[in-house]
């Protein structure tokens, strides 16, 4: 499940805005996700990337281009959008100010689950590093990833 996180994560803070198609996924049999997705999100465009191991949906929702992902089952992993640094928590926005004196906060991206308090990860480089953080409700910072 991490990995297939991490993919998303990856996929979520690339994702340019290609909005070529709209619709349902015209390949799959994930019927689940659709509905699922219809039920969040009634009369939206959106543009489906369906694979064998999860089904990416691209759109646009109260002026913010959103990303959210379905497991092979259906089930909503969460939903990804883009922050500015600004809005991060002032806690956090301090402490990564402190902790990574060197870096600079290149992207930040809020995933969100329902039931479940919102994530941030917060990409943040340097000369020699480029790391992602992950940002938990309670204010703990982690390393998620390095990627240099």
């Amino acid at each position: 499940m991490k990995k297939l996180f991490a993919f998303v994560l990856a996929a979520t803070v690339t994702t340019g805005s290609a909005f070529a198609s709209t619709g349902s996924p015209a390949n799959t049999t994930d019927t689940k996700a659709v509905a699922n997705f219809k039920a969040d999100y009634n009369d939206v465009s959106a543009v489906w990337n369906v694979n064998s191991n999860y089904s990416e949906v691209l759109f646009f929702w109260h002026n913010t281009i959103m990303d959210a992902y379905y497991d092979k089952d259906g089930n909503l992993v969460g939903t990804f959008h883009n922050i500015k640094a600004t809005e991060l928590p002032q806690d956090t926005q301090h402490q990564i100010a402190t902790w990574y004196k060197k870096y600079t906060v290149k992207d930040a991206v809020v995933m969100e689950k329902d039931g479940e308090d919102p994530v941030y990860y917060v990409t943040v480089e340097s000369p020699a590093h480029i790391r992602i953080l992950e940002v938990k409700s309670d204010g703990s910072i982690n390393e998620f990833k390095t990627i240099r």
